[in-house]
């Protein structure tokens, strides 16, 4: 008598932990099916840049929507190892619109995805010197060497394709990491009388590069 208890009240533990447990893992994977997520993405400051990536599930899960504004400020002498070493300042704003998609549509750990989109900025740049002015004196033409601070503005548009693989390391917290390639065109705006300017730079980190280029990064935020 004593042992058919003992067995039931086994059976009615083990039932009810496999029910716990089952129950702890639908729980924790609900967390991780996120529909909102803001993402932090830190290779933007190599260009004086701070952009961040609100992801946004549509009616699908595995078909998102990003917006991802980025602010450009730096209000002294630029970082030389990265583009042109002539900048005295940096302001500006974009925004980029991306969608991703998700091949999988299971989220327990993380997931490959599929990103394609674009965007605009507009940036404004300060110089000093290295340009050319071209005047006239008793109808001869010379040219002086300008040593002024002087200002550039640039409207730059960008469309882009990468691939990645999105991580859920906590309830809360995730990150992911993409590549792919892109393209860029970048239309200059400088003050007008001066033939010549050294200060043009071909990195694919300056802001005066245009051309096809590789996209690859890093992002790290929250979700829920």
């Amino acid at each position: 008598m004593q042992n058919n208890i003992i067995i039931k009240a086994l059976v009615i533990v083990v039932f009810f932990a496999g029910f716990f447990h089952q129950t702890q893992a639908q729980i924790s994977e609900n967390k991780q099916e996120h529909t909102t997520r803001i993402m932090l993405v830190p290779q933007y400051l190599i260009n004086n840049g701070f952009r961040i990536e609100i992801d946004r599930s549509l009616h699908e899960k595995n078909r998102w929507i990003t917006l991802a504004p980025t602010i450009y400020y730096r209000d002294k002498k630029g970082n030389s190892w990265f583009g042109n070493s002539n900048i005295h300042g940096v302001a500006g704003l974009g925004m980029d619109v991306l969608y991703r998609w998700y091949p999988s549509r299971s989220a327990k750990s993380g997931r490959a995805f599929l990103s394609a989109g674009g965007g605009y900025s507009f940036i404004s740049r300060k110089f000093k010197g290295n340009r050319w002015e071209e005047y006239l004196e008793n109808n001869l033409t010379y040219y002086r060497y300008d040593t002024d601070y002087w200002n550039a503005s640039y409207h730059l548009i960008n469309m882009r394709v990468t691939g990645g693989f999105h991580i859920v390391k906590r309830a809360h917290f995730c990150m992911d990491y993409y590549l792919g390639f892109g393209v860029k065109y970048s239309f200059i705006n400088r003050p007008e009388g001066y033939v010549y300017y050294n200060n043009t730079d071909d990195s694919i980190f300056d802001t005066d590069f245009s051309g096809f280029l590789i996209v690859t990064g890093l992002r790290l935020g929250i979700g829920w």
